[in-house]
């Protein structure tokens, strides 16, 4: 087959991580890849061709057996370009919905009224796909305004060599000799909730709290953790392009997140057996189950304290649990061999 990836740009952030994952797989069976992009924003290698394309710029999608889409503005690129009618030898037009697209989630992130603009530009976009792919159930079920019988479900999957892990911190190697180290890896944005972790950071004076990521809310936070008290036990690593490495420190890995759509850095935590707590959303439960991870009450600080401690008591339990739930429901090749299998249904169909 010739499959089509149109993204935003070639960023290291998780729609085109994905993208980049489902291509390489894709190659290495035979198939003809290409990734076409909008922006100059470079930082993953792409292990097929690729083409920077101007949003007014037409691809001759009679070329491809497959255009498969990722984000708001390679959807809205499909719907501005695709042609009303198509003949039998036409490409199928697959989305994968990386983040949910109601009002209420795009409204954590956006405000009210360029998320009531994205929501509805999204919605009208995505009438011209045959196929639209959600990261989970509560996404595909909350989205009320389109036709459900051209909608799926495939969770995201990631290979991740855990042996392959040259990162060393000497900072972090020393305050993992002295407390346990708490860790998440995220970008630093106010959906994610980080705030919670260092109002439990009070409660647990043998731990410490490590970020891998930057954003928007670093200054906020590294303000907050200075009136709680608990700088001292706060590790800013900021921005790394292999920020899944320092799962070799991690006592334990959090989700304090509000709003997912299917959080690679779970799977990353995963592959490394990281026990994980995450906050209560309908969308991680979804994902995972416990005993696989333990869940707390989003924003109940009491409720987070207790389960890093039920996780701390019994690491290895929960370590083996989530890396076996790891090896037999989020490897790469399990959702790529989903993939390719809508793809060829769709064009059974045409």
């Amino acid at each position: 087959m010739k499959i089509a990836m149109i993204v935003p740009s070639l960023a290291n952030k998780g729609p085109i991580i994905v993208a980049k994952d489902l291509c390489e797989e894709l190659v290495a069976m035979g198939h003809k890849c290409k990734i076409f992009y909008f922006e100059e924003v470079i930082g993953l290698t792409m292990p097929c061709d690729v083409e920077r394309i101007s949003f007014w710029h037409s691809i001759n999608f009679q070329e491809w057996d497959v255009v498969h889409t990722h984000c708001l503005q390679p959807d809205l690129y499909v719907r501005l370009h695709k042609q009303l009618k198509r003949s039998s030898d036409d490409a199928i037009f697959i989305s994968t919905q990386h983040n949910p697209i109601s009002i209420k989630e795009l409204n954590q992130t956006y405000g009210f009224v360029r998320s009531l603009i994205f929501s509805c530009l999204w919605h009208i976009a995505l009438t011209a796909f045959d196929k639209i792919v959600y990261l989970n159930n509560v996404t595909k079920n909350t989205t009320i305004l389109l036709n459900r019988a051209n909608t799926l479900v495939i969770p995201n999957g990631r290979d991740i060599d855990v042996m392959d892990n040259k990162i060393e911190d000497e900072k972090l190697q020393n305050l993992k000799g002295r407390y346990f180290v708490i860790g998440t890896v995220s970008g630093i944005i106010k959906r994610k909730g980080l705030e919670q972790m260092l109002y439990a950071l009070q409660k647990m004076p043998k731990c410490v709290f490590c970020a891998v990521g930057d954003g928007p809310e670093l200054a906020s936070l590294k303000m907050l953790a200075s009136t709680l008290g608990v700088d001292d036990r706060c590790y800013w690593v900021g921005y790394h392009p292999e920020g899944y490495k320092f799962h070799k420190y991690f006592d334990v890995f959090v989700m304090c997140t509000r709003s997912e759509g299917f959080p690679l850095a779970l799977i990353e935590a995963a592959a490394y057996g990281t026990p994980t707590v995450l906050s209560d959303i309908p969308i991680l439960k979804d994902v995972i189950e416990y005993p696989n991870v333990v869940f707390y009450e989003l924003d109940n600080i009491q409720s987070l304290v207790r389960s890093i401690n039920q996780v701390l008591v019994n690491r290895d339990e929960f370590s083996r649990n989530i890396r076996h739930y790891y090896l037999n429901n989020l490897k790469r090749s399990i959702m790529v061999d989903r993939y390719i299998g809508e793809y060829r249904n769709s064009q059974d169909l045409l």
